[in-house]
């Protein structure tokens, strides 16, 4: 079942709908790379561009909370010979302030990484390492949240 709701301008594009109508919807990233994609995932801001600095949390509107000051931080990058770089910074605690977006691009571009982006904080950083918590995630034990990003070995 999907409930279809128009609100302003888009509301006369359902106007003529009845119950029961049958409709057919496409949906579509914006990119045809990344619609036929097996996974995607987002994240924000970009952090990282062709190896330098560029946090674009301006082009991206990412909210207030996200954008300013230092928190616990996750993130990912990729150096130029495909190897993947994961980062989980610690915040909010006496052993560690967090970083600010800048900060977390910087450490990256000193990492090798030509391009990083940034993903969800606070919280929900953790890094588990074989089934074990290797950092200090801010809420002083795990958060359950509802999607995780994972690697694993075949």
């Amino acid at each position: 079942c999907v409930v279809l709701s128009g609100h302003g301008t888009n509301a006369a594009a359902l106007a003529g709908l009845r119950l029961g109508d049958h409709v057919m919807l496409t949906q579509s990233l914006g990119s045809s790379i990344a619609d036929a994609a097996m996974t995607v995932v987002s994240g924000g801001p970009l952090l990282v561009e062709n190896g330098r600095v560029n946090v674009r949390t301006a082009e991206e509107q990412m909210a207030p909370d996200i954008a300013r000051g230092r928190a616990p931080r996750t993130a990912i990058g990729l150096k130029q010979d495909g190897t993947l770089l994961m980062l989980v910074v610690d915040g909010r605690s006496s052993a560690s302030a967090g970083m600010t977006l800048a900060e977390l691009a910087q450490y990256f571009v000193k990492l090798g990484a030509v391009s990083a982006v940034n993903y969800d904080g606070g919280g929900s950083s953790e890094m588990v390492i074989n089934g074990k918590i290797v950092n200090k995630p801010s809420d002083g034990r795990e958060r359950l949240v509802s999607i995780g990003l994972g690697l694993f070995i075949k």
